[in-house]
């Protein structure tokens, strides 16, 4: 066996950039609907917690996606 099948390493680096400009749509779009969401949900965090602030549930996942994914998200 070679190390490129022992690793999992795609043996095309055309392939690679392929897939992952495919993927990339569908991630954005998971990331919008997530953000969105969590922004919607936040506004019924007042009922709960008079002092809560909706603003911060979708800072945070913004804030973790920028850390786990870097700038290109």
């Amino acid at each position: 066996m070679t190390a490129a099948v022992v690793t999992g390493v795609a043996r095309i680096p055309a392939l690679r950039t392929a897939l992952s400009a495919l993927i990339y749509p569908f991630e954005l779009i998971v990331i919008v609907v997530g953000y969105f969401g969590l922004a919607d949900t936040a506004r019924l965090l007042p009922g709960i917690n008079p002092t809560g602030t909706p603003l911060w549930p979708p800072t945070g996942l913004a804030l973790a996606l920028i850390l786990l994914r870097g700038y290109r998200i």
